[in-house]
Parts: structure tokens; sequence; C-alpha cells
């Protein structure tokens, strides 16, 4: 929500509002709501938004590889609006990482807001007390506490993005200095789910899941989804060449790339790439 401009001018062009001003129309801002991206709010929303019950979930990877903009999360939170940290879903990030956003927040928000406006500690925060807040479940999780579920993260300090002077601010290390690799041992509820930097459950059962509930989607909508040809944008010959000669394709021969069904192989394959694969 609030992510892209020319949706926010649709908008207004066909409503004379914004988003924010058509949910406190409808009385939205009075319930529990939370919003990701929050790219386009400005100092106006925050008067509305201020003392309700309103996040933002903040999602600097996925704005940066759609082109959206930088959230003003500084200034959101200085508006006493909590900030959450995602990822976005797979179509719009890819690496779905947390660590990786955590640094893109922290480095974004220098860009936009001046270097070290959004500190180490604070970026982590709204991965852990501050993203509690946004879930609206600060009473039980987002910190070490007697009562709440004992989530626990366990880095190496061994490696050497994470090895620095001891006089580093310690959040500082971890918030720009850490990475899945790092990580060693992670229990959630209290219950150990990476040990040693593997998986305790069985992997194969999750891609089992993932791989029925894909197939079972491809049931309900078997076509493909293509753009019909005269709605398609021109190729760029040059970004074209260049495929061809990475993949070893001799100038003249096309290369056809196509979606296949999970349980098929890969979802994408570079097929018939080559005079020896025939036509078709």
């Amino acid at each position: 929500l609030e992510q892209r401009a020319e949706g926010l001018a649709v908008r207004r062009e066909k409503q004379g509002r914004d988003e924010i001003e058509y949910f406190f129309d409808l009385g939205l801002l009075e319930s529990d709501l939370r919003i990701a991206h929050g790219v386009w709010l400005r100092p106006r929303h925050f008067r509305r938004l201020t003392g309700s019950r309103f996040a933002v979930v903040h999602c600097p990877g996925s704005n940066l590889k759609l082109g959206s903009g930088i959230a003003p999360i500084v200034a959101i939170r200085r508006a006493g609006i909590p900030v959450g940290i995602g990822a976005d879903g797979p179509p719009c990030n890819n690496r779905l990482d947390g660590w990786a956003e955590l640094r893109l927040a922290a480095q974004l928000a220098s860009v936009r807001s001046g270097p070290g406006s959004l500190s180490g500690l604070e970026a982590l925060r709204l991965a852990t007390s501050e993203g509690a807040r946004v879930l609206g479940l600060a009473d039980e999780i987002g910190s070490l506490e007697v009562g709440k579920r004992a989530d626990l993260v366990v880095l190496r300090a061994d490696l050497p993005e994470l090895a620095v002077s001891p006089a580093v601010d310690p959040h500082d290390r971890v918030a720009f200095g850490a990475s899945p690799a790092a990580v060693r041992h992670v229990a959630v509820d209290g219950e150990l789910l990476v040990q040693d930097g593997r998986l305790t459950r069985d992997l194969g059962k999750f891609f089992a899941v993932g791989v029925r509930g894909a197939t079972e989607v491809c049931a309900i909508h078997p076509h493909r989804m293509e753009v019909p040809a005269g709605e398609r944008p021109p190729p760029d010959e040059d970004l074209v060449q260049d495929a061809k000669v990475a993949r070893g394709i001799a100038p003249g021969h096309d290369a056809l790339v196509h979606l296949v069904h999970v349980d098929g192989g890969p979802v994408e394959r570079l097929a018939r790439e080559s005079p020896e694969h025939g036509q078709g």
C-alpha cells in the first residue's frame, strides 16, 4: 500500500482522495491496520495516523527492485508509528533474506534521512521488539523476557564479516555484517529448529508441501500466463543477443524460454536453444 506513485495518481483522479484519506473516511484507521511499504506516506498523513492502531511493514529490497522509492521510515518512526521489516513476495524480492532487508533499511535511511539516521540497534528493533508491536504481539514475542516465547538466534562470531574491533557497537556489527551464513542456532518458542547451521526438521517435507500446493494451483489455472502478441513490448535486441551469446547460441538461432509445471522439472527452462534440438 502507498507504494507506487502512479497508483496514487489513479486513486486521486477517481476518488479525489489518496489511500490514507480514503481509509480515514471509511473508518479503517480506527481499527488494527498495518500496511506494507508506505513509500509515499507524507507528514500530512502522520497527523491522522499518530495515536491510531496503525503500523508499517518496510520492504526495502522489494521497493528497490520495483523502483517504487525509499520509504521515509525515520520520519514515520518519529511520528510514533511503529515500523517492522519485511521482504514482500518472491516475485518482488526473490531472496526473502531478513538480514539483507535489515541492512538495506539502515543504508537507505542514511540516503534519505542522513548518515546514521537509523542505527544498527534501531534496525534490529524493526525485526524484534518494534516488529512485534507492528504485529500486535509485543506481549508475546520481540524480546527475551520471562513470560514471553523463547525465540532466539545464535550467530557465529568467527566469520570475517563479523570480525571487527571490540570498540564497534555490537548492534552495528550484526545489522550490517550478519547473513544467513552466520546463523548457528535458531530456537522458536523454545524449540530448536536450526542446530549448528542445519535444520532439525526434514526439509524434503517442506518442499513436498510447496510442490503439492503449486501443482494444485496449476490444476486450477492450467493455462500459461502469456501476454497477447499484440500487447508485448518490443524486445531489446542487444539484451536478446547478449543472452544468446551467454548460452553459446550462434547468432541467427532463436532461444525459447518457457514455463513448465512444477512436477515436470525446473520452473524455468531454456529449451530448444540450438540447432541440434530441432525446431518447435
